[in-house]
């Protein structure tokens, strides 16, 4: 019997045995290391982080990436074996390595074990620069997915780096099971019963309360996430608890796919199979690939091949500055506040996100005489009152990557702010002309706009470092 089947007799079918007769026919299904048929044409090697069990496949590929699981199974149990062929499949087809962490189990460890676990071995994997900013997503399903998010939470509040991404299957982010839904749903959903569910909250929580944000993290502050991808099954109790997740992720300013697919069960993606599953983990890998910043390799130049040129016919440099009568603090308090560029720029006429190394952003540009287009570039540096520059590309790696940089410069009587890009791939010479047309008199109306508002405070009177006519500003 497979380790998804003992979990469903379990929970549905045995709940009147005493608990810890659930949780011991729970764990005959538990594989700490993946089975014989998955580890065949991969590397697979466990090791340990910060002194936590971690299991590796194909850790030789993590300069590609890494997707870092937490496995579900109620805090008592796990993994099993649909969990770790979801995330050899998903690892896989993103041709990057994978490493499952084996956090110690309720009863025996009750909360914070668990959480304690995670995020310490995150921490490792991050100091021994395993993870590096950008390239590494966190994932989890069922507790898993509220461990992860849990931890997630836990790295904003410390100012530590963060994932580049979630993918959250089904999470449990209300141990309370409060919601007045979950009765309704009860019957359709063959593979979770509250009967089950419940012990297994009390065990995991222990003495804290199950409304405690770290158990719950329905109940916390959920502003400064990275992009989260969600997947539900409507045949699943915990499928309300989920789209209240979604609602007040984007209430925070957190961008969010979601998927729910009607009559799918608990976890569909991993505990499933059919159609469903596949649409889901399809879903799922385009969404990292759009989240995930790839490694570039640098091209070896021959011994006798001439130095590169700055530019060449394969990359092209657009900047413009202008002088502005504010300090480089209310130049960057403007720049920065992303919900306010509707009100004044005539550029990137909407911005979304969070301003944070590592973070992505979505900003709608239009460009002179354009077409407006939307963007998801990832901030590649934040440096407070001097620089802001983030990383984008349009399609596929190499076809057109762009990186966008605002510069401050302190100067007698304000700032001078430089707006740069560099293009770069095999679509830049078809689109030169086009970059100089639209895009380079787009920088200077946002130059120029962005003066005005940062002038603003100070409204009346001349103007230092700027002519009032605005030839302080120029292009190139």
């Amino acid at each position: 019997m497979t380790g998804t089947a003992l979990y469903r007799l379990v929970s549905r079918g045995l709940p009147r045995l005493p608990f810890s007769l659930n949780v011991g026919i729970q764990r005959l299904g538990r594989m700490p290391r993946p089975g014989k048929t998955l580890r065949a044409g991969r590397q697979v090697e466990t090791r340990t982080a910060g002194g936590v069990p971690v299991s590796w496949l194909d850790p030789a590929l993590a300069d590609r990436g890494v997707l870092v699981y937490v496995h579900g199974g109620s805090y008592v149990t796990g993994p099993v074996a649909r969990q770790w062929r979801w995330l050899s499949e998903l690892s896989a087809e993103l041709s990057m390595a994978a490493v499952m962490v084996d956090y110690r189990l309720a009863p025996e460890h009750p909360h914070p074990a668990a959480l304690d676990d995670v995020v310490t071995a995150l921490r490792a994997l991050v100091s021994a620069r395993v993870l590096r900013p950008g390239r590494w997503a966190l994932a989890g399903d069922s507790a898993g997915g509220a461990l992860a998010l849990a931890a997630t939470q836990t790295l904003v509040a410390d100012g530590s780096p963060l994932p580049a991404a979630l993918v959250l299957m089904a999470p449990w982010v209300d141990l309370a099971l409060a919601n007045p839904q979950i009765p309704g749903t009860e019957p359709d959903d063959p593979v979770l019963s509250r009967r089950f569910l419940q012990p297994s909250a009390a065990a995991y929580a222990g003495r804290t309360p199950l409304a405690d944000h770290r158990l719950s993290p329905l109940r916390s502050d959920l502003a400064g996430l990275p992009p989260v991808h969600i997947t539900a099954g409507t045949r699943d109790i915990l499928v309300h608890d989920v789209r209240l997740l979604r609602q007040r992720l984007l209430d925070a300013g957190v961008a969010v796919d979601f998927l729910e697919e009607p009559g799918a069960l608990h976890a569909y993606p991993i505990l499933g199979a059919g159609p469903a599953a596949d649409r889901a983990v399809a879903a799922q890998a385009a969404f990292l690939r759009e989240d995930l910043e790839p490694e570039r390799p640098s091209p070896v130049p021959s011994r006798n091949a001439p130095p590169p040129s700055k530019e060449n016919a394969m990359s092209k440099r657009l900047s413009a500055h202008v002088d502005i009568g504010a300090t480089p603090e209310r130049v960057w308090e403007v720049l920065t506040d992303l919900a306010a560029y509707p009100e004044w720029n005539p550029f990137i006429v909407r911005a979304e996100g969070a301003v944070g190394p590592g973070r992505r952003l979505t900003l709608t540009m239009q460009p002179v005489g354009g077409r407006a287009m939307t963007l998801r570039p990832r901030l590649m540096e934040v440096a407070a009152d001097r620089v802001l520059r983030w990383r984008g590309r349009l399609g596929l790696p190499g076809l057109m990557d762009a990186e966008h940089t605002f510069g401050l410069q302190p100067q007698s009587g304000g700032t001078r702010l430089v707006q740069s890009e560099t293009f770069r791939g095999i679509l830049v010479p078809f689109v030169a002309a086009s970059l100089d047309r639209s895009t380079l008199p787009a920088f200077v109306a946002m130059n120029e706009a962005l003066k005005r508002r940062a002038e603003e405070p100070a409204s009346t009177g001349a103007r230092t470092g700027a002519s009032a006519d605005g030839s302080g500003s120029g292009t190139s």
